[in-house]
């Protein structure tokens, strides 16, 4: 409290001069033997209780006459002593008259008083007690100024161990006067193991700051080293072990950030005790030696030099982190566009391990901005959260990148994969894919590739490319307005040309993607069309050579007879089962066809305007069509077939009812209707035979007739041999009867019959026609003995 009321100075200095001009004289009978009595009167003189020393005295020379030379010595002493008092008090005097402002001589003469006199009049106390406070109050607070100044100086050279310790030196600063108001022990103790805290994490800090130093300085050469994934473990083994010395310098300073939050709440428990206690004392200087004055913009006293050391390592690393993050996304760009999709990967899953490391490292931030938002109110913590929450949104829009990017490359290695695999699903003609394409890998969930597969796994790819690039559209619309969501409405957003940078890379990658899978597809599709057509038109070939095969079956072939004659053999029996499977083929083979012609109808129209696209459409229209039409062939053959082979059939039927009727012919002795329903049966079979050849049926045929024939000739014959040997013996009895012309007719009537049957005459007949016509010839009349020849 400054003293400016001139009055109280008068007051103040009257009593003082009162106090010097008389001594108090109250008497008391001490009743005591001599010796206690002097003794006393030392204690009380070494106590400097003057007063009550010289009462004691005064009454010892009562009741002591002869003693007064020992009472004497003692009250000159009192009286030496007191000259002191008084002068070192009229030096006092003068320096309040003449050097108000010397407040150092000030306190350093009180104490002096205050070691001559220790119990002076109420008066002198009073003056000495308002004249200490005074210049404690403006000596304090010159020092208190000038310990801030130089630790603040401290802190901005990094010179924090100094910075700590000159802080430190304040706490001198009114701490006997606090030990001295008699405040409750369990406060006492409060305040003790605080300042033992305070001392403990000044002698902990070097270690802890050297540890923290030497972190950083490996995390920042590391990630100034960085160049490629390679180095990203070294990177987060340097991370892990930063990590390590920032927990313990944060358990340090959250242990002496503590101790001011205590000193101060203690500070404010006094004050509800005592509504006249102010800051000229102990608690408030030490906490804000500890906290650094809520008023000040910049950082000060040990909490704000650990801060400051905090914020330096931090941003070192940060800044370094930063970088390397850059130099992995160039070098990632590079790759794309050198095609090396594989190393973008890879250099943009580190991207995402830098991003998320980045925002573990942004978290650090945290117990500053939180403490000094809850304890100190001069916007370090705003400032903190206001310039970091940008890049803590920059951290994770690299993160969200390197996801989108690094899933970008496997999209375009997939594309590749399914294009070659297309190729060689829908070229095959091309011989077989080099290895490493995805046709020499194992297909999703261990599927082989179908016709199709690689072309609907392509068009999905796509789909997760546009909807991957709408997720990005989306964020480059919303990254910022979450920026704009920190700051306020009308100030100017931070900058974000990094971020900018990034988001139109990820959009500008996509839509690039996007076209490239398009144009995959497109010529995909071609090709697919074009291997199609090929395999339709191979299968059109192959279904029409075979189609030729059963017609020339229908239409049959030349056959050489083993006589050496030549006839055309039809065979539409052993045709129908080739024309039949023919019709099952060319009708999946239209189904195909027509599959084929409509397999991209539903795509939009940029898709199927391709040139290439619409010239192998028409091609598979005509085929289908080519299909169609010889598809209709082959049933028109199948009914011509099933036709020709009924009626062979028919026409074997026919034979084999001829053949029986033959044979009832025979059986019936007809000879001459057995032959003509043998010859009917004959003319069946051939007939059968011309429409449909059957070696078994010709065999069998062959063999049956011949064997009918020959047994209708033998009985026939049989019958024949009978009727002439009869007709012989009646001729010849007729010839002997002379009756020659009779036996002339019967045997030609022998004759002829024996010609039903054989070719050349019957010789017996033959000699007794000559015997009976040359009778007939020399008929004159002799009578020819029944003796002669």
């Amino acid at each position: 409290m400054k003293v400016s009321n001139q009055e109280h100075w008068q007051i103040l200095l009257l009593s003082f001069l009162v106090f010097l001009l008389g001594v108090p004289g109250v008497l008391y009978a001490g009743g005591q033997r001599e010796d206690e009595a002097l003794a006393r009167a030392d204690t009380l003189i070494a106590e400097r209780r003057y007063n009550e020393a010289i009462l004691v005295l005064t009454e010892y020379i009562k009741e002591n006459p002869d003693r007064f030379d020992d009472a004497q010595r003692r009250l000159q002493r009192i009286v030496r002593l007191r000259e002191e008092y008084n002068r070192l008090a009229g030096e006092l005097l003068d320096v309040l008259v003449n050097d108000p402002t010397n407040d150092e001589r000030k306190l350093a003469m009180i104490r002096q008083l205050e070691s001559l006199e220790a119990a002076p009049n109420r008066a002198s106390r009073e003056f000495i007690l308002k004249t200490k406070e005074t210049a404690l109050f403006t000596y304090n607070r010159a020092q208190f100024e000038k310990i801030m100044a130089e630790g603040k100086r401290f802190i901005e050279e990094g010179n924090y161990f100094r910075a700590l310790q000159r802080y430190r030196d304040g706490f001198s600063l009114y701490r006997e006067e606090f030990y001295q108001a008699g405040y409750d022990m369990l406060l006492v103790n409060q305040v003790n193991r605080g300042l033992q805290d305070v001392d403990q994490s000044i002698t902990q800090f070097p270690q802890v700051f050297s540890a923290l130093t030497r972190a950083t300085e490996n995390f920042v050469q590391q990630a100034t080293q960085l160049q490629n994934p390679e180095g990203v473990a070294a990177l987060e083994q340097a991370y892990r072990t930063l990590e390590e010395a920032l927990a313990t310098y944060a358990n340090l300073r959250v242990r002496l950030a503590s101790v001011g939050v205590l000193f101060e709440n203690l500070f404010t428990l006094l004050q509800k005790g005592d509504s006249t206690l102010g800051d000229n004392s102990f608690l408030p200087f030490a906490f804000r030696f500890i906290m650094g004055r809520k008023t000040e913009v910049g950082l000060e006293g040990m909490v704000g030099a650990l801060d400051t050391c905090w914020s330096t390592e931090l941003n070192r690393s940060e800044g370094a982190l930063l970088g390397a993050l850059e130099r992995i996304f160039e070098g990632g760009r590079e790759a794309e566009r050198q095609q090396a999709f594989a190393r973008a990967g890879n250099l943009y899953g580190a991207m995402n391990t830098l991003a998320s490391m980045g925002m573990n490292l942004l978290s650090w931030w945290s117990p500053l901005a939180a403490f000094d938002v809850q304890y100190r109110s001069h916007g370090y913590g705003k400032s903190i959260v206001l310039g970091k929450t940008p890049r803590f949104l920059e951290y994770q829009l690299y993160g969200y990148g390197a996801v989108v990017l690094n899933k970008l490359q496997d999209y375009r290695l997939q594309s590749v994969a399914l294009y070659t695999e297309g190729q060689r699903l829908f070229l095959p003609w091309q011989g077989e894919p080099q290895p490493g394409t995805l046709s020499s890998l194992p297909s999703k969930e261990g599927e082989s590739f179908t016709d199709g597969q690689a072309l609907q796994r392509l068009v999905s790819l796509r789909s997760a490319v546009h909807n991957t690039y709408e997720e990005v559209r989306v964020m480059q619309e919303d990254f910022p307005r979450s920026v704009r969501a920190v700051f306020p409405p009308t100030g100017p957003l931070p900058p974000t040309e990094r971020s900018q940078v990034l988001i139109e890379y990820v959009g500008e990658q996509l839509n690039r993607a996007l076209q490239e899978v398009f144009q995959q597809e497109l010529e995909l599709a071609g090709y697919r069309y074009q291997g199609e057509n090929i395999l339709l038109g191979n299968t059109f070939q192959d279904r029409s050579d075979r189609f030729t095969e059963a017609q020339t079956l229908i239409d049959g072939k030349g056959q050489r007879l083993p006589s050496g004659g030549e006839y055309r053999a039809k065979y539409p029996a052993e045709a129908l089962p080739l024309l039949t499977e023919l019709q099952t083929g060319l009708e999946k083979d239209l189904t195909q066809a027509q599959r084929v012609v409509n397999l991209y109808s539903q795509e939009g129209p940029s898709f199927l305007a391709s040139p290439l696209l619409q010239g192998e459409q028409r091609q598979s229209a005509t085929l289908a069509q080519q299909f169609q039409s010889l598809l209709n062939q082959v049933r028109q053959a199948i009914a011509k077939a099933r036709e020709q082979v009924q009626l062979a059939e028919s026409l074997k039927l026919e034979g084999d009812r001829r053949f029986r009727e033959a044979q009832t012919a025979l059986t019936q002795q007809n000879f001459e209707l057995a032959r003509t329903r043998l010859q009917q049966a004959s003319e069946r079979y051939d007939a059968s035979l011309a429409l449909q050849e059957s070696p078994a049926l010709r065999t069998e045929r062959d063999n049956r007739l011949l064997s009918l024939s020959q047994e209708i000739s033998k009985r026939e014959n049989e019958l024949v041999v009978r009727d002439v040997r009869r007709l012989i013996t009646t001729g010849k009895n007729e010839y002997f009867a002379g009756n020659f012309e009779r036996a002339e007719n019967t045997l030609l009537q022998a004759q002829s019959r024996w010609r039903t049957t054989n070719v050349e005459d019957e010789p017996e007949v033959q000699f007794w026609l000559t015997l009976v016509r040359g009778a007939l010839s020399l008929k004159t009349g002799r009578t020819i003995p029944p003796t002669a020849p």
